[in-house]
């Protein structure tokens, strides 16, 4: 009789613990999806990217602003040859530009443009008298695969840089 009973809790106590590495497996396979699925969402819709001007322009009106010195360029969107973003993927993306111009008599103006259609005009003051004005303009944007964004020179000038990997002039764009 005494058998029969220590077998009987030794049964139940190895169902105990049966149910208990059931509910803690159960739990590891949650977090793996979980992991798996911030892995799958997560990285590969990470969209970032940051270009400067490296030497002094002179920018004309009407043209596409081109910063060829890339800081990084996550999930590839921005081109450097042509100034342009492609957006990658669909989302709301970040855009900011800082424009610095040189001694510039006049008013400078520029645009970031979506897809042809200017979504913000942005104000570079002008004064011989009072040089490197800083102008900066950010704005969000919903982008669908395949929407390209740039800055355009409405009305052009000088930009300074102060060296190679200045940021006097920089185009920064990112997915939120």
């Amino acid at each position: 009789m005494n058998d029969t009973k220590g077998l009987q809790r030794s049964l139940l106590w190895m169902q105990h613990e049966e149910i208990q590495t059931s509910k803690e497996i159960s739990e590891i396979i949650r977090n793996v999806t979980a992991i798996q699925d911030l892995h799958v969402v997560g990285p590969s819709d990470a969209v970032a990217f940051s270009a400067t001007i490296t030497s002094e322009i002179t920018s004309s009106s009407g043209q596409t602003l081109v910063f060829p010195h890339v800081l990084c360029n996550v999930g590839g969107g921005y081109n450097n040859k042509n100034g342009i973003f492609t957006a990658p993927v669909d989302g709301t993306y970040v855009f900011f530009v800082r424009i610095t111009p040189s001694s510039n008599p006049t008013d400078m103006y520029f645009s970031i443009v979506l897809n042809g259609i200017e979504e913000a005009k942005h104000l570079v003051y002008g004064r011989d008298s009072i040089p490197f004005r800083i102008s900066t303009n950010t704005i969000a944007l919903q982008l669908n695969h395949s929407d390209r964004v740039w800055v355009k020179i409405n009305t052009g000038g000088r930009m300074w840089s102060s060296g190679t990997h200045s940021g006097d002039q920089t185009f920064t764009g990112y997915k939120v």
